[in-house]
């Protein structure tokens, strides 16, 4: 970690299923100043998704984006989680292949909400979105030259 002043410590949070949180670990900050430190913990992954909030002194807290953990590359598909957000989710598409692509948030009427043009890395890619929409049903479509996969979340 570099520049680490004003940090009590770090919290790792584990999830299967990136909506439910549970602590992992907790990692006292080594010294209060702006040279860098290396933490580490162990390699043997329990969970699917992590995430680590950093505690500063002041008790203001900051939470960080998922990251994929336990990498599973079988079939492509699509997730949106958490299915019941704000706004703030992300998205985890499982591709075979490197592919440029399109990522589509529609409503139920199918007006268009958002429109991203990716070029997908083989395996699992995840994406954050920070939108501003109206509660309801949403559709998020991953389109390529192959395939279009459809995924539904909720905002409340």
């Amino acid at each position: 970690m570099n520049h680490e002043e004003n940090i009590l410590k770090y919290i790792i949070e584990k999830s299967n299923n990136g909506m439910n949180w549970d602590e992992y670990k907790y990692v006292v900050q080594s010294s209060n100043g702006t040279n860098g430190h290396t933490y580490s913990l162990p390699t043997n992954v329990s969970a699917k998704y992590y995430r680590k909030t950093i505690v500063f002194l002041n008790g203001e807290t900051t939470t960080l984006d998922p990251i994929i953990a336990a990498c599973e590359t079988s079939i492509e598909q699509i997730k949106a989680f958490p299915n019941l957000s704000n706004g703030n989710f992300h998205v985890e598409i499982d591709v075979e292949d490197n592919v440029e692509g399109k990522l589509i948030i529609t409503d139920l009427t199918s007006k268009v909400c958002n429109s991203e043009n990716i070029q997908f890395q083989k395996g699992q890619n995840l994406f954050s979105f920070s939108l501003q929409l109206q509660a309801g049903t949403y559709l998020i479509h991953f389109i390529s030259d192959k395939q279009i996969l459809p995924a539904k979340f909720n905002i409340n």
